[in-house]
């Protein structure tokens, strides 16, 4: 399996060395089969193929997790309930796990809460987990965070499979609190009026959270973005010219 994706990685990836020299990555495909020494599922040969292709530094090239597969006898043991796990809402900053929005049958939940433990694991481990097996454009560093905010929902869900009950490790300023959530049954005709709730506490949230811009501060912020999207436009550009990988020049010019 790994040599037929080194294989076709080197013969049909387009500038799989822009970011990593060619003998380097071939390096770490050696690397990943000599650390194999025997019969793996496809979740355990995930972890040692993955990070292999995110060391190409590629953000849409990426090796997906085999996740559980959805059955029709998945499909209907889990028709109308609600899991555990999405009675939450979550968003990840500066390193941190936030509760940002709840319909947990649990009242006491205040959004905001930080997220300590997940059934006994911190969701910086996975955030760790989802940084060695993933990876943005470049040596660009602010798009893995977002990813990972985007993708969390799924990191939990390739880990510990579908649950019907998961314990949380919660804080809001220096009170430390735990809270369970249980799968409940969901009767279509109060499916509606629970997702409208859920959206109107979202949306609160989200106000909540966001700091009000004046129209100067949104101008500001605006021309800052350009300014920074066209720097970086110019630095990729200039690094192609001079064959610059990995702080050294490394093309060969042909006369």
């Amino acid at each position: 399996d790994i040599d037929f994706t080194q294989r076709k990685f080197m013969k049909m990836h387009p500038d799989s060395d822009l970011y990593i020299p060619a003998d380097s990555l071939n390096d770490l495909f050696a690397q990943a089969k000599a650390n194999i020494s025997e019969p793996l599922t496809p979740s355990e040969f995930y972890k040692h193929i993955a990070p292999v292709i995110a060391a190409v530094r590629q953000g849409h090239s990426r090796v997906v997790f085999p996740s559980e597969k959805i059955t029709k006898k998945y499909s209907k043991k889990y028709k109308d309930t609600r899991g555990p796990f999405s009675q939450f809402g979550y968003a990840w900053t500066n390193d941190t796990l936030y509760v940002n929005l709840s319909v947990s049958a649990n009242k006491n939940v205040a959004l905001g809460s930080k997220v300590l433990q997940i059934n006994g694991v911190a969701p910086k481990t996975l955030y760790a987990d989802y940084v060695r097996n993933n990876t943005s454009d470049g040596f660009n560093t602010t798009y893995i965070e977002k990813g990972f905010d985007k993708r969390f929902a799924q990191q939990f869900l390739d880990r510990f499979g579908t649950l019907d009950s998961i314990s949380y490790v919660l804080q809001c300023q220096d009170s430390i609190y735990t809270v369970t959530n249980k799968r409940f049954s969901i009767k279509k005709k109060e499916l509606e009026p629970l997702l409208d709730s859920l959206a109107v506490v979202k949306a609160d949230s989200v106000k909540t959270m966001k700091k009000k811009l004046t129209k100067e501060e949104r101008i500001l912020a605006k021309a800052k973005k350009k300014e920074e999207r066209e720097t970086i436009k110019k630095n990729a550009q200039k690094r192609r010219m001079l064959g610059v990988v990995n702080g050294t020049f490394n093309r060969e010019l042909l006369f």
